[in-house]
């Protein structure tokens, strides 16, 4: 049996290695070929893609998105990846902060080799939250409950099989929320009891708010019912109050429409094209080589594009008329040395040709085909350094690193 051990990743590296020589530590001896991949979620910090200590592990990917889209995304565009690239036959999403304990793992797969290709849940039996958390996640599951009809008691710590793996991928709101979606492809799921765990390094990132957020975005996975419940909630409340009405007693309905507004807004963020696209922000090495394969023509579209050897003339031109005609003609003169000199560099376009190849970069940063090709470029250009001496640069600079620096990338 293949199983994939799929990580969300966001600026947590200390703790993705911890996590990484656990996984190794606790899959010793299992009869499954456990691979790694991880989602780096466009990362501020690099994650790196060596470890130690991961003799049990059978491979590790590292896919680096182009830009942050956020847990539940993240979470469907590494399944986009892994049942488009990988071959698998089961997928365990976790967390990359030690909350979901990697000794659980050895649990998902002993279980999946008893069962038939079904998908296991990790139900929550206990949290190492405080209680202020505790207590609002309890109210999530009731109101989760109330309102969809649901009992979801499980987060992204699953073992999917790739069946389920093939319905969530064809679920829009797979791209909105990964444990509302699960629930409305899988209706029969096994499930086994998981102890939350402590985040390896840092305080947890799960905040009320986001809470809040995870829980309406559950919720709006089944919003016909929700709509439904709340309908009838809403008369059945009316009756009940009309002969005490108040600020007070109108404070439910005030809470129940503000919560159909904000899932209503919520459910807007399920897309399919978009969950069908997503590989197209992962960084793909392959496309980065061929960028640099060959030497693309320039993207600008202006009128001058001139060679080294055509710049010079110009340059010869300036220099020429300053040694030879006005050091002797205002030799007396520095206020018309200075005017004539000031009209020599407009002619010559000495303030003209360097203004000219800063366009000619600008269009190739905006509208290249290259962009890894342009960005070395400007790279290798500021490791070199050219006389200054008689006014040189201003003519040669930009044709000299079109010339011999981009052309022999």
């Amino acid at each position: 049996m293949k199983t994939i051990i799929l990580i969300p990743i966001y600026n947590d590296r200390e703790s993705l290695t911890k996590l990484i020589e656990n996984i190794n530590s606790e899959i010793e001896g299992i009869n499954s070929e456990i691979s790694v991949v991880v989602i780096n979620d466009a990362s501020s910090q690099q994650i790196i893609d060596e470890y130690q200590n991961t003799e049990n592990i059978n491979s590790i990917k590292i896919i680096n998105m182009k830009e942050n889209r956020g847990h539940a995304r993240c979470i469907a565009s590494g399944l986009k990846y892994i049942f488009e690239k990988k071959e698998f036959d089961y997928v365990i999403p976790m967390d990359g902060d030690g909350e979901d304990r990697p000794e659980e793992i050895k649990n998902f797969i002993q279980l999946a080799d008893q069962s038939k290709d079904q998908t296991i849940v990790g139900e929550r039996v206990k949290r190492s939250e405080t209680l202020f958390f505790k207590l609002c996640y309890q109210a999530h599951k009731i109101l989760t409950s109330a309102f969809t009809g649901q009992s979801i008691k499980f987060g992204n710590f699953t073992c999917l099989s790739k069946l389920t793996v093939e319905k969530m991928l064809n679920e829009k709101a797979t791209w909105n929320s990964f444990s509302g979606s699960l629930k409305k492809v899988e209706k029969n799921l096994l499930s086994m009891p998981s102890m939350r765990g402590t985040r390896y390094f840092g305080p947890s990132k799960m905040s009320f708010i986001n809470l809040l957020k995870h829980s309406l975005s559950i919720i709006s996975v089944f919003r016909k019912t929700v709509l439904i419940r709340s309908t009838l909630f809403i008369v059945f409340y009316i009756l009940l109050i009309k002969s005490n009405a108040s600020i007070i007693t109108s404070l439910p309905l005030v809470l129940l429409l503000v919560m159909i507004y904000s899932i209503s807004n919520l459910a807007l963020r399920e897309n399919l094209d978009e969950l069908s696209k997503s590989l197209d922000n992962i960084h793909d090495i392959d496309t980065i080589k061929k960028q640099v394969e060959t030497i693309p023509e320039l993207n600008w579209k202006g009128k001058y594009i001139y060679s080294e050897k055509e710049m010079r003339k110009y340059w010869i031109k300036q220099r020429v008329t300053e040694e030879t005609t006005f050091k002797k003609k205002y030799k007396n003169d520095p206020e018309g040395l200075r005017i004539a000199e000031k009209k020599l560099e407009d002619d010559s376009g000495k303030k003209f040709w360097p203004n000219n190849e800063i366009c000619m970069r600008h269009a190739e940063a905006v509208r290249s085909n290259s962009p890894v090709l342009a960005k070395l470029w400007y790279f290798w250009t500021n490791h070199f350094t050219i006389s200054d001496a008689q006014n040189l640069p201003s003519f040669s600079t930009g044709a000299y690193q079109r010339e011999f620096i981009r052309a022999n990338m």
